[in-house]
Order: C-alpha cells, then sequence, then structure tokens
C-alpha cells in the first residue's frame, strides 16, 4: 500500500511540474518575505506611510530582496534568458523604471493585506526587448503572514497592444 501510494504521489508530482514547466504563460514562484520583514522593520504606520516611503530606489531594493523560487520554460523564453539563476539576478534589467508605479501597488496591495494583485505595464527581456506585460501576483494560501509564497504570472500582451494601435 506505502508504494502503491508513494507511486500515486510521484506521478502527481510529476503531472503537476509538467503542468507548471510546459504553461504557456510566464509563471514564477517567489519567495517576497524578505520584502515583509524589511517593510516591518521600518515602523510604516499606514499606507501614506509606506506610500511616502516607497521611492523608485526602496521599490527596486524591494525586488531584489525577492527569491525567485521557480520559473517555468515560458519565462525563460519570454525574457530571452537560458537560465532561471542569470534570470533571478538580472531582473533590473527585465523591471525598470517604467515598471515603478505598477511594482509599487502592488507592493502597497500584498503588504496591505489583498492576496491578489493584478497590472499591466512594461518588462524587458535580457536581450533588450520590449514586451507590454500584464503582471498577476497571487499569495499562495498559508504563505499569507510571511509572503514565503507568491505565484507570479506575466502575460504578454505586446501583440495585442500593437493591432490596437494599428487599428486606430
Amino acid at each position: 500500500r506505502r508504494r502503491r501510494d508513494a507511486a500515486a504521489l510521484a506521478d502527481s508530482e510529476a503531472r503537476y511540474r509538467s503542468f507548471f514547466q510546459q504553461a504557456p504563460i510566464s509563471l514564477w514562484e517567489q519567495d517576497y518575505s524578505a520584502v515583509k520583514t524589511y517593510l516591518d522593520d521600518q515602523g510604516l504606520a499606514d499606507e501614506a506611510t509606506l506610500l511616502a516611503h516607497l521611492t523608485p530606489r526602496v521599490v527596486f531594493d524591494c525586488t531584489a530582496r525577492i527569491h525567485i523560487l521557480d520559473a517555468n520554460d515560458a519565462t525563460l523564453e519570454l525574457f530571452e534568458c537560458e537560465d532561471r539563476l542569470l534570470l533571478a539576478q538580472e531582473m533590473h534589467r527585465v523591471f525598470r523604471r517604467e515598471a515603478y508605479p505598477v511594482l509599487r501597488q502592488g507592493i502597497v496591495a500584498l503588504y496591505g493585506g489583498q492576496t491578489r494583485y493584478s497590472h499591466e505595464t512594461v518588462a524587458y527581456s535580457l536581450q533588450g526587448t520590449r514586451r507590454n506585460v500584464i503582471l498577476n501576483f497571487t499569495v499562495i494560501p498559508g504563505a499569507r503572514e510571511d509572503y514565503s509564497r507568491v505565484l507570479v504570472s506575466v502575460l504578454d500582451v505586446t501583440a495585442q497592444r500593437q493591432a490596437a494601435e494599428e487599428m486606430k
């Protein structure tokens, strides 16, 4: 019975790992606990104080504190990168100053207790290709206290954006 249960568990894990890795959109699992610890240590009393504190430099310092636990194949393709570790090291090249307002609001939303956040912004591949993307954050149940597991999806809407511009 134990062998059968272990085999069923291994099969289930392989199926879900395949689902994650082969999904057609960019999926990341990230750990935001260092961001939460940093913000907790700042003693920010309310949302207005938090917003005032989140200058572009602080927001990008916060993004540097995010630990990428996993990223799927579509993520590497979207950001034109062959290695997950390299992508993690080069995040400052992916989300630049144009993304600041969205990243800032995402931090405010998560720190304020929301478990989901979604907004359109601009991102760049490591080769410099500009992309219009919809960035989604979802805090995984069980990680709402420390933000240790946040699922991030990045949907490339560049073609739709260009088509809309052409129609105008």
